[in-house]
C-alpha cells in the first residue's frame, strides 16, 4: 500500500510530534544536499541499518542519486545527537519541479523506512516528518514504504 502525500492533516500531526532524545539529549535535524557530505557520512549511516534496509542505505542512495543526476538532487534528512553524530536518516531526493521523493521509488525499491538508532524508529519518523513540516516541504511522494515500518505508522497516525 502506498500512503497519500504529506497532506495538511499529516503536516499538523507531524508538526506537533515530539522529537526524540538519544542519551537524554534532544536530536537536531538538518538536510544534506551534497553528495560529498553524504559520502563522508556513509559509515555512520550504514551502522544504523537493519538487514532489510538496503534501499535506504548509503550504497543504494548514493549510486541512485549519481545515476539520476542532474534531474534529482539529494535531500537527505539527518537527525543528529548532542555530539552531532548521525542517529536517524530519511533519504529523499528533490525533483526538478521541487517535489520530494523516496530515492528509487520509480525503480521498484522496497521496504522503505526511516533509518535510526535501535529502538527509536517511531520517534525518528515523527521527528523527520516534523522537520519536513517545519521546512514547509513541498509535495512529498512516499512510495513503497515498509508495511511494518515506523514511517508508515507515523504517517497513518497509528
Amino acid at each position: 500500500m502506498t500512503p497519500p502525500d504529506l497532506d495538511a492533516s499529516v503536516r499538523t500531526r507531524a508538526a506537533t510530534a515530539a522529537g526524540f532524545a538519544v542519551a537524554g539529549a534532544p536530536v537536531t535535524w538538518d538536510v544534506v544536499t551534497e553528495l560529498d557530505r553524504l559520502e563522508a557520512s556513509a559509515e555512520s549511516w550504514r551502522d544504523l541499518l537493519t538487514p532489510n534496509q538496503f534501499f535506504v542505505g548509503p550504497e543504494w542512495t548514493l549510486e541512485w542519486l549519481r545515476w539520476r543526476a542532474p534531474e534529482r538532487t539529494p535531500y537527505v534528512i539527518c537527525g543528529r545527537d548532542a555530539e552531532r553524530r548521525i542517529c536517524a536518516v530519511l533519504p529523499l531526493a528533490r525533483r526538478a519541479d521541487g517535489e520530494l521523493e523516496i530515492c528509487g521509488g520509480d525503480e521498484g525499491v522496497a521496504h522503505i523506512d526511516v533509518v535510526s538508532s535501535a529502538g527509536f524508529g517511531r520517534a525518528a519518523a515523527e521527528g523527520a516528518l516534523a522537520f519536513l513540516a517545519a521546512q514547509k516541504a513541498p509535495r512529498i511522494r512516499f512510495d513503497r514504504l515498509a508495511e511494518d515500518g515506523a514511517l508508515l505508522t507515523a504517517l497513518r497516525g497509528d
